[in-house]
């Protein structure tokens, strides 16, 4: 009998750490979609004419800002989450509006198709990173972290230019 009660409360345990994965997956993919929706709102309310905008000479202009973001997401997701890039990386001399949005578009749809493959236990593997080692559920909160912090900036390069923002677009 006490056998069988150890083995139940493992098994429980088993079961509540995959709900518990299951329920972070499909909210951080909720948050990906959503990040991908409201970046491209952004990017796409700025004119073509000022995507070498840039409020000050030390910043990165704002196709070069939304072209970064691009970037790091493939970057993560290649080097960190450990899929291969299904399409020529970026050369950093895009700067036409309509290419550096269907970068970004694609850097997030690659991103979020790579979240959805992952396995449960795939969120708990360590990485080498440059800030010591970290988990692939660490990375995936990077990439949402650093997209978070570049949108932030282009959107105040649009209300620089006079331009209102889209309304926030959440988790």
């Amino acid at each position: 009998m006490r056998s069988l009660l150890i083995l139940t409360f493992f098994a429980c345990g088993i079961i509540a750490k995959a709900q518990e994965m299951e329920i972070y997956k499909k909210a951080m993919l909720e948050r990906l979609e959503n990040s991908k929706t409201y970046t491209l709102k952004v990017a796409n309310l700025m004119p073509e004419a000022d995507f070498g905008f840039k409020p000050v000479a030390t910043e990165m202009d704002f196709g070069t800002q939304c072209l970064h973001m691009a970037q790091n997401l493939e970057m993560i997701v290649t080097r960190y989450l450990g899929a291969e890039l299904p399409y020529p990386p970026a050369t950093p001399n895009i700067d036409k509006k309509e290419e550096v949005i269907d970068r970004v578009s694609r850097a997030y749809d690659f991103a979020i198709e790579t979240v959805r493959q992952m396995k449960d236990a795939d969120f708990g593997e360590e990485v080498a990173f440059f800030a010591g080692p970290k988990t692939k559920l660490q990375m995936v909160n990077l990439m949402n972290d650093h997209q978070a912090h570049h949108r932030g900036q282009i959107i105040v390069y649009l209300r620089l230019k006079g331009i209102a923002p889209p309304g926030y677009i959440g988790w």
